[in-house]
Formats: structure tokens, C-alpha cells, sequence
């Protein structure tokens, strides 16, 4: 998004922005249900207008102060991102490290256990990816171990050393 606005900059634009992650309240055949997206690709097509009536209008100083911080970060020149206290910052690869150590053991586990307790309860959300690779730098790195298909998820078993 700031990188949107970034190219936009120098646009007279009305500019709106929808949080995916607002609950959305359905009666579904007499039945409430609660849905809390994590991400825009989590949204059903079907279901999108639902949300873009949550849109609101970014205001002319926060769109200047969210341009500010593309600018900001683009200098930093980072890895990775993320939110840390309602703000984009520049973070370290290994930041959630000690989150993905927190789901393992010292006797080998199912890798699928660690990925979905890291998936589940890691904030900001993080990806499989983003956690595949970390275990692979982990490992290499000699702080966790594993047996079994590295590569196939589903085939490995992981332990911290």
C-alpha cells in the first residue's frame, strides 16, 4: 500500500483503505458467524463487497505521513518488514526466531505441528515460507535439527538442540 501511494505521490487522488482484518458479522441461515480475515487473499471474491463498504478515506496527512515512511524504509533497504506497534519497520531475518523456537522441542516433533502453532499464533501473521526458510537457517545454523525429507513438510520431523 505506502508503496502505491508512493508512486501516486504527485496525483490528486481520493485514495480510500479497507482493513481486511475487521470482523465482519454474517447471519447465515439463522446463524452468526464471525469472519476475521488475516490478508486480502483470504477474502472470498463473492464476499468482497462486504468489505469495500468498510472502506474509509485516507485523509491528506496520513497519506503524506504513510509516503514518508515508504520514503524512510526504502533507505533502510531491508529484508524484511513488518508491524510492530501499528507501524512498518525495517526488522531483523531473525526477528521471530525465538516465536518459531517457542513451538518446538527438544525431541523431534511433526513439522506440520510447529508451522501451524507458528501460523496460528505468531503476530504479525507470518507465512509458511517465511517460516520454512527460518527452520532452513535454523538448522543450518546448528540451533535446530531435523530427520526425515527436508523439503516435504509433511515428511520432516524438527527438534531445538
Amino acid at each position: 500500500m505506502m508503496y502505491t501511494l508512493h508512486l501516486l505521490k504527485d496525483k490528486e487522488i481520493n485514495a480510500y483503505i479497507v482493513n481486511v482484518s475487521d470482523k465482519i458479522v454474517e447471519n447465515n441461515h439463522g446463524m452468526v458467524v464471525q469472519i476475521i480475515a488475516s490478508s486480502a487473499t483470504e477474502i472470498v471474491p463473492k464476499k468482497l463487497g462486504v468489505y469495500l463498504k468498510l472502506a474509509r478515506k485516507i485523509e491528506r496527512d496520513e497519506y503524506n505521513d504513510l509516503v514518508t515512511q515508504w520514503t524512510d524504509l526504502l533507505k533502510e533497504n531491508s529484508l524484511l518488514r513488518s508491524y510492530v506497534n501499528g507501524k512498518m519497520v525495517s526488522i531483523s531475518e531473525d526477528y521471530f526466531d525465538k516465536d518459531i523456537l517457542k513451538f518446538t522441542d527438544k525431541k523431534y516433533m511433526k513439522a506440520p505441528r510447529i508451522f501451524c502453532e507458528a501460523l496460528a499464533n505468531i503476530e504479525p501473521r507470518i507465512t509458511e515460507d517465511y517460516i520454512f526458510w527460518r527452520i532452513e537457517e535454523l538448522v543450518r545454523l546448528g540451533r535446530m535439527s531435523f530427520k526425515g525429507n527436508f523439503g516435504v513438510i509433511k515428511e520432516m520431523e524438527i527438534s531445538i538442540n
